[in-house]
């Protein structure tokens, strides 16, 4: 929910907004073992080497929401 400008952000706020943040890590960590699993499947170096780039574009991705967890005063997902 938005709130007006101004007003003060609620603890149950602040842990919805973690918890969405969380299932975002974890959807990018899941896209990056996907893909570093097809990586290791595949026969043809060139898409073999496409695959890594997504599991690394991927891990990045939950890097980025990792960082915002912990401004957030969350702990990142193990």
């Amino acid at each position: 929910m938005l709130r007006p400008e101004g007003e003060a952000k609620t603890d149950s706020d602040n842990e919805r907004l973690l918890a969405a943040l969380e299932a975002n890590w974890q959807a990018e960590m899941e896209g990056h073992y996907t893909y570093s699993a097809l990586a290791k499947g595949e026969t043809k170096s060139t898409a073999a080497e496409r695959f890594t780039c997504l599991a690394a574009a991927e891990k990045h991705h939950a890097g980025l929401w990792a960082e915002r967890i912990l401004e957030l005063g969350g702990q990142v997902p193990k």
